[in-house]
């Protein structure tokens, strides 16, 4: 048999938590109050002001105020969600289109120009297809983003932005996140990717390169087809120009409520991914 000290475990090196523990307890907490072990629902939209409110900020989005700012809930969501992906932070929205179209608000100007996977999902097309450049005077590339030198050959000296979808709805087309992001920053461009089919289970799309990741939460974040957000996860600089110029004053907050659901669902996301390629059909 070994040695005690041969069994011993080793200190010396920093504790991993597995992503399933993270799915658990990231953004959970015990409830000060009444000392339970899961985070309650805060169905508040505002929240009580100290004595002398002369300090505080009415547009911050880390300070408990107004929920259109940020809820009690969304703060707790959007811990979880940024622990899982790997980001320094995450903004979570009413739907997973509120969270591309903060995308395309907070990064695209008049004239900027955007390149994107020219399989997505519909509200993405119709964002970028027709009304941003009806509007707005945005240019758009629809290229297959699977194909580098197609992507390669669709910069312009104007693009600001680069989204993909990966896997794409409803073709399953795989994007190389690694390669494309290279493209991307040559240019000073930002990469999104759209990793809704896959989760933060079977990509990351940060630790590759990319610089913001969207979810649409509704899907299998959540998993149980009761509540609806949406995601967007990654730098602490990027998000919270999003957070400032497409929540709090677009106003596309996620209510308390699908925030708690979509909260719960997400400690089970590891084992339904897990479960997911299964068929009766084998």
């Amino acid at each position: 048999m070994p040695s005690p000290a041969a069994s011993a475990p080793d200190h010396s090196k920093p504790f991993e938590t597995s992503f399933a523990t993270k799915a658990v307890h990231a953004g959970n907490g015990v409830d000060a109050e009444t000392g339970a072990i899961r985070r309650p629902i805060v169905m508040a939209n505002s929240y009580a002001l100290p004595e002398d409110p002369s300090s505080i900020s009415w547009s911050s989005t880390d300070t408990l105020l107004y929920t259109r700012n940020s809820g009690a809930n969304q703060l707790y969501l959007q811990e979880k969600l940024a622990t899982l992906e790997g980001g320094e932070q995450a903004v979570v929205l009413a739907s997973g289109v509120a969270a591309l179209h903060a995308v395309f608000f907070t990064f695209l100007r008049t004239g900027a120009h955007v390149i994107c996977s020219d399989v997505t999902y519909i509200a993405v097309y119709r964002l970028l297809h027709q009304y941003l450049p009806e509007k707005f005077g945005v240019e758009v590339s629809l290229v297959d983003t699977s194909d580098l030198d197609a992507v390669r050959a669709a910069v312009r000296p104007n693009t600001v932005l680069v989204h993909v979808e990966t896997p794409a709805n409803p073709t399953m087309r795989v994007t190389d996140v690694a390669a494309v992001a290279a493209i991307a920053h040559e240019v000073g461009a930002i990469l999104s990717v759209d990793s809704t089919l896959a989760s933060p289970v079977h990509l990351r799309p940060l630790e590759l390169g990319a610089d913001l990741v969207v979810h649409s939460l509704t899907k299998y974040i959540n998993g149980h087809a009761d509540a609806m957000g949406g995601a967007v996860i990654g730098a602490a600089e990027l998000v919270e120009r999003i957070k400032t110029e497409a929540m709090v004053n677009v106003g596309g907050a996620i209510s308390p409520f699908n925030a708690w659901l979509i909260q719960r669902g997400s400690v089970m996301l590891p084992l339904r991914m897990l479960a997911f390629p299964e068929s009766d059909d084998g």
